[in-house]
């Protein structure tokens, strides 16, 4: 069986009802009154890069049986300083406007990035694109890092406006600015199409026929994160995050806990795998511009909402294992452990997640427990995936044989694509266990996605143990080559350790949701699996209660719902017959509590 890695080339922040890389707000100062003396505005170009080449190249890499991940943008080289690039005019009060344009000529949509950037405080920095319906910022001496890089998500169209707003007083010789990429974004950039000017909103264009962008880019066969079988497990859902590459690739991650966080000294770690970095670096640009983007995903099982996300830039490197550059895979240890430049707000509402570092697992698992991921396959919303047994026999191809991955020949619900990689396989008490790292075994009932597209969606997959990667020596038995001294820093030599908030203020949870347990011991269902389709469930309650019933197929779509009045106990009965066989979720609720229950319907 062919394996494949899970990266992904790069994507926009797509599909999003907003959009908050960490900035102030707020408006440049030419967008809130005439500025005086404004004059003329430079502007560098560039032509764009041959998107049309690359693809031809890239199917025909495929076509020979070579792996490559998908790839929505392409960089361009670019030259553009402060002050030269730009021009400056001064206010009355002293104050200055510094402005400066990039065109990349046809380019649907731009994101930049500076390996100088320093702004001392009493400057603002904002981006906006040619009609200015788009603003990015304020940016200011809070976004600084220790390595002087920084990048920013993408703008509509083929004109970035730069304007920086300088207060009195400033050296302007302590302004570092320098501009030497921008990546064009070809695909997955529809989202920003609302920032286009009104009289062009109704001319046919080829992006207008998917206003949400890379939502809907995975396979049909795949699950919303939110949908009743991830929802016992809401922390977990919570720490995993998309990453995206300043080289295009994106991928999955998990925050996680370590025994020396306090209130008081709290540290947010990232855990992705190596290969979503091939370059083996262990320092620079692309952890300096990487962007971390939290809550991407649906607020409902359903379609409902467009999803919202939150931006972080900027990591450092702490970890990782040697990257073999090869194919078919050559891996052993398949992690990289990176550390967040900033403090994520509170108000994001973000975990990290616990881990188990034990070297075997339970082959199988019963029922509500199950082995879990969540992940964002092909760059789309965050979905789940679940898994009913596990084999510790798993390898990608490495010097060290089996044994390296836990193996999983055949996933129960949901599916694995590329931007899965990184990702982390959860036991059944909700603590990482593994990181996902290649897949096989292409569905093709599952290949077409959201929008209609072809769709690798795998049932097969393998992910790097934790285990493994806990005191890696293969590469040298350094701290930056295993996880240990950086997630058990107190040498506590603990085996388990629980999930935890990102601002560290909350701890001794599990962090899986334990209201089922209070419905579960009082409700059963039965006959199951059912060969009629008519499903009864015996109640008995300590005091009565009004319980909602809402009955999900696999996908998470409601079927139906029933609402139980003043229930205490009795048999109540579901008729199921005209649904599809297959397994569905029956969800019982009484406002405070709830309880899923799976059924198999064998007609």
């Amino acid at each position: 069986m062919k394996k494949f890695y899970l990266s992904m080339f790069l994507l926009g922040t797509c599909g999003l009802t907003a959009q908050a890389q960490l900035s102030n707000g707020g408006l440049p100062k030419s967008m809130q009154s005439p500025i005086k003396n404004a004059g003329y505005v430079p502007k560098l170009s560039y032509v764009a890069p041959d998107w049309n080449t690359f693809i031809a190249k890239r199917e025909k890499d495929e076509s020979i049986g070579l792996a490559r991940p998908y790839q929505v943008a392409l960089p361009v080289n670019t030259e553009l300083s402060f002050p030269s690039s730009g021009s400056m005019v001064t206010q009355a009060d002293n104050s200055k406007v510094w402005r400066a344009q990039i065109q990349i000529q046809g380019a649907p949509a731009i994101g930049l990035y500076y390996d100088n950037f320093r702004l001392p405080e009493g400057v603002k920095m904002f981006l906006s694109n040619d009609n200015e319906n788009q603003i990015l910022g304020s940016f200011t001496s809070a976004n600084n890092s220790d390595d002087n890089l920084f990048a920013n998500e993408p703008v509509l169209g083929e004109i970035v406006n730069i304007e920086l707003n300088i207060e009195p007083g400033v050296d302007l010789n302590a302004i570092q600015l320098h501009m030497n990429k921008a990546l064009v974004y070809f695909r997955s950039y529809e989202y920003l199409n609302k920032y286009q000017q009104a009289e062009d909103a109704n001319q046919s264009k080829p992006t207008d026929v998917d206003p949400l962008g890379i939502e809907g880019s995975s396979s049909t066969c795949q699950i919303n994160a939110i949908c009743p079988l991830g929802v016992n497990y809401p922390k977990q859902r919570k720490s995993t995050v998309q990453i995206i590459h300043p080289d295009g690739f994106f991928c999955s991650a998990s925050l996680v806990n370590n025994t020396g966080n306090t209130a008081s000294s709290c540290k947010n770690y990232l855990l992705t795998a190596t290969h979503c970095e091939p370059n083996n670096d262990t320092s620079g640009a692309p952890f300096s511009q990487l962007l971390v983007r939290f809550n991407f995903e649906r607020k409902s099982c359903g379609l409902g909402a467009a999803a919202q996300v939150n931006t972080l830039t900027g990591v450092n490197f702490r970890a990782r294992a040697n990257y073999i550059d090869a194919s078919p895979p050559e891996i052993n240890g398949d992690f990289l452990l990176v550390e967040l430049k900033n403090a994520i707000p509170v108000s994001w509402d973000v975990y990290q997640s616990g881990w188990n570092r034990a070297t075997t697992m339970p082959a199988n698992l019963v029922y509500p427990k199950r082995y879990i991921g969540f992940h964002h396959p092909a760059g789309d919303v965050k979905k789940v995936t679940t898994y009913n047994a596990l084999n510790p026999n798993g390898e990608a191809g490495g010097s060290m044989g089996p044994g390296t991955h836990w193996l999983i020949s055949d996933i129960d619900s949901g599916g694995i694509e590329g931007g899965s990689s990184g990702s982390s396989l959860f036991d059944g008490n909700g603590r990482i266990i593994g990181i996902a790292s290649v897949a096989g075994n292409p569905d093709p009932s599952c290949a077409t996605s959201g929008k209609g597209d072809h769709s690798d969606f795998y049932r097969f997959v393998e992910y790097g143990k934790f285990s493994l990667a806990w005191d890696y020596s293969e590469d040298g038995n350094f701290d930056n080559r295993m996880l240990k001294p950086w997630l058990d820093p107190t040498n506590s030599g603990v085996m388990t350790l629980d999930p935890l908030k990102s601002n560290c203020s909350d701890f001794g949870s599990t962090g899986i949701t334990n209201n089922n347990a209070l419905l579960d011991n009082n409700i059963s269902i039965y006959p199951n699996p059912t060969s009629t389709g008519i499903v009864t469930a015996r109640i008995n309650f300590a005091s009565a209660s009004d319980v909602d019933v809402d009955i999900f197929n696999v996908t998470g779509a409601k079927q139906g719902t029933y609402h139980l009045k003043n229930i205490l106990n009795g048999a109540y009965t579901f008729d199921l017959s005209a649904y599809a066989n297959g397994v569905y979720l029956i969800r019982f609720s009484n406002g405070d509590n709830f309880t899923t229950k799976k059924i198999m319907l064998a007609k």
